[in-house]
């Protein structure tokens, strides 16, 4: 089945949506904002465990490449995530799940948001161990600049507690590979620092990133508040992947790593 065929005819008042947020002559575009407040509120998953983390002495750490698209590749971005909206009100899935429409744009500044590849799960730390942490990390980084490419596979990707769905570009072999020792790296200094972190709580205890899933992610699925989260819905019902028409546009220059650290942003 054509994919993009199918959505080019389709919802003809979303795309009219789109030339109006974009091009109206009435909508006045506000100036972006310093790029460390525009990093702090871009998609970037901070643990929703980070407030009691640091009250039992831990503090999250969260390792990504920061990416920013072309305006042609966020145009293609959202033709992709109207592919998942239409097949979730094909298969009546909307009831129980609904796309983020903010994920890419920012309604405030009329603007795009940065997005992320990220390298690592959260990491749960003690604080007197993060300087240390994030200086090897420094270390180690991969070569920048660098450029990367993805895939044609866009795939539904849950997150660890099933409550949300990233709708994720996979990135292609040779990019994987170019980044793979990097998130070893990561992986084998997560649990060197974590040998002594949980403390006994399982809530603390680290999970290593697999670099074969490493993606871009472009939009995220909510569950709806009447919706039951169990393993099935999310990995069997909407576990979706689609092969993607081959675009022109799938090329990314990375120039910069980052990490969280706690509710901070730094570069590495």
């Amino acid at each position: 089945m054509d994919l993009l065929g199918n959505y080019e005819s389709s919802d003809d008042e979303d795309e009219e949506r789109n030339v109006s947020f974009e091009q109206s002559p009435m909508v006045k575009r506000l100036k972006k904002p310093p790029q460390e407040i525009e990093l702090r509120y871009s998609k970037i998953p901070i643990s929703g465990q980070k407030r009691k983390n640091e009250t039992d002495g831990l503090i999250t750490i969260f390792v990504y490449l920061h990416i920013e698209p072309t305006r042609e590749q966020y145009e293609l971005f959202t033709s992709y995530t109207k592919i998942v909206s239409n097949w979730l009100k094909s298969t009546n899935l909307d009831n129980e799940w609904r796309i983020d429409d903010t994920f890419l744009n920012n309604n405030l500044t009329k603007s795009y948001n940065p997005l992320h590849i990220s390298l690592s799960y959260n990491i749960s730390l003690k604080f007197t161990d993060v300087e240390s942490f994030i200086s090897q990390l420094q270390e180690n980084k991969p070569k920048l600049p660098m450029n990367l490419k993805l895939s044609n596979e866009l795939k539904l990707l849950p997150n660890l507690n099933n409550t949300k769905m990233f709708i994720s570009l996979m990135l292609d072999n040779d990019s994987v590979n170019q980044l793979s020792e990097f998130v070893k790296f990561i992986n084998s200094l997560m649990c060197q620092y974590s040998q002594d972190t949980g403390n006994g709580n399982e809530e603390t205890n680290n999970i290593p990133y697999d670099s074969n899933y490493l993606h871009l992610s472009i939009g995220q699925l909510i569950a709806q508040p009447t919706t039951t989260i169990t393993p099935s819905n999310t990995t069997i019902q909407l576990m979706k992947e689609y092969n993607l028409q081959t675009s022109s546009t799938t090329h990314l220059q990375v120039n910069s790593v980052y990490t969280t650290c706690g509710c901070s942003i730094r570069k590495l």
